[in-house]
């Protein structure tokens, strides 16, 4: 008797390049910071979260904070704010979609790994046909210009997943960068350090995204032990559990 073929399956999921202001981005954008910063609207949204006030993060504010080596995905209204802080060379990234918001903190060593990128983007693989919107924050034009791995790192992961991203804003590299003078000499460091997302509600998408800079005054719970995990022994953490 003939073998039986095995019946085959349509994948119905699509890989789709990272979007910016309704274009593909392009080589130039995934590699060089200033291209992206001269899309409009970048631009407009990259001068609004500069312009800002910071938002407070006290013990009493309804929210999530993500150390270096955590991730987070947090439905809409579980919190009234997800947010991360300390970020120096490291990139600060906030996914937007239906389901609510992931928020992770990334660095040379976890943007790597296969189980930190896919808890980030659980929010998303629900649904291959929905849009989610994207926000960097972080890195500075520092001497080894690490952001710049990381940046081009992401992006390129970012435009082989299922479904459609789009970046929305991306305060990363040059646009995150200030000189100040220490002992006679000028350093470059980081502008933002923390920023903040408000998840109390769905927002209106006529309206700007509630993205702003943090300054995180109380981290949450367990702080040191959090920080020890990913300083000692490199574990990745999802700190969140919508179920409970």
């Amino acid at each position: 008797l003939r073998k039986k073929e095995p019946k085959q399956t349509k994948n119905t999921h699509t890989h789709m390049p990272l979007i910016v202001d309704n274009r593909p981005v392009l080589d130039e954008l995934q590699t060089r910071h200033e291209a992206v910063f001269r899309v409009p609207a970048i631009a407009e949204a990259n001068k609004r979260f500069a312009s800002t006030p910071p938002v407070e993060i006290t013990g009493s504010t309804r929210a999530v904070t993500v150390l270096q080596g955590e991730v987070a995905v947090v439905p809409w209204g579980d919190a009234d704010y997800v947010c991360t802080t300390d970020a120096t060379t490291c990139i600060m990234a906030i996914l937007v979609s239906d389901h609510g918001v992931a928020i992770a903190h990334f660095d040379e060593d976890n943007m790597y790994m296969d189980d930190y990128m896919g808890r980030f983007l659980n929010s998303v693989r629900t649904d291959a046909d929905q849009t989610a919107h994207l926000y960097l924050v972080g890195g500075y034009e520092d001497e080894g210009l690490t952001d710049y791995s990381i940046y081009t790192a992401l992006v390129d992961k970012f435009s082989t997943v299922e479904g459609k991203i789009v970046l929305e804003a991306a305060i990363v590299g040059s646009a995150n960068t200030h000189q100040v003078t220490r002992d006679g000499k000028t350093i470059p460091c980081p502008l933002f350090s923390g920023a903040c997302f408000k998840t109390s509600a769905n927002p209106d998408p006529a309206l700007p995204a509630p993205f702003f800079p943090a300054k995180v005054v109380d981290k949450g719970p367990l702080t040191t032990l959090r920080t020890c995990r990913m300083m000692c022994l490199g574990q990745t953490l999802d700190i969140y559990d919508a179920q409970t």
